[in-house]
């Protein structure tokens, strides 16, 4: 298992490889070192929210591990979850694309059930997230923003039937 893990993870890389020269070919070196150039210190910015969100949501995926009992680093975890979520990125399957991908690479630690429950867990753990935020969203624009009389009435409307949604009513 461990040599053809190997094998696919050098083919991969290869490919991403070849993948990442056709971009810079196309887009032309002079134009990123231009683009990364007007940046300066500011893509410091680009780099540094993603990699927080995606430590927050590696933290938490390895605290699921953790009271499984299952032992994985999390630097492992933060790798498998970059690579997932570029899955996710450049397929049009979205989270069904990346998600086999970590299961994939967290078999490597784990067995097959504790890896596919993990990301599960992991990926229901973040959309919760994503509802909590979208709901806290919907009411301080309710409470703070100056809405037309339409939308004061609309917004806890909508408000309402999300929550009915969510809970499958």
């Amino acid at each position: 298992m461990k040599k053809h893990h190997h094998i696919l993870s050098i083919f991969f890389f290869l490919v991403g490889l070849a993948l990442l020269y056709k971009l810079i070919q196309k887009v032309g070196t002079e134009e990123i070192l231009t683009t990364f150039h007007k940046l300066d210190w500011q893509v410091l910015y680009i780099l540094i929210l993603p990699t927080s969100w995606y430590s927050v949501q590696t933290l938490a995926w390895y605290r699921v591990l953790y009271f499984d009992g299952q032992k994985v680093s999390f630097w492992r975890l933060f790798l498998a979850k970059i690579a997932g979520e570029a899955v996710n990125t450049v397929t049009p399957l979205g989270f069904a694309g990346g998600d086999p991908v970590r299961i994939y690479l967290l078999q490597m630690d784990t067995s097959k059930t504790a890896s596919t429950s993990s990301v599960v867990i992991d990926r229901t753990m973040q959309t919760l997230g994503i509802v909590l935020m979208f709901l806290t969203t919907l009411i301080m624009a309710w409470l703070y923003l100056p809405l037309p009389r339409q939308w004061r009435t609309l917004l806890p409307l909508i408000t309402i039937g999300f929550v009915l949604l969510c809970w499958g009513l």
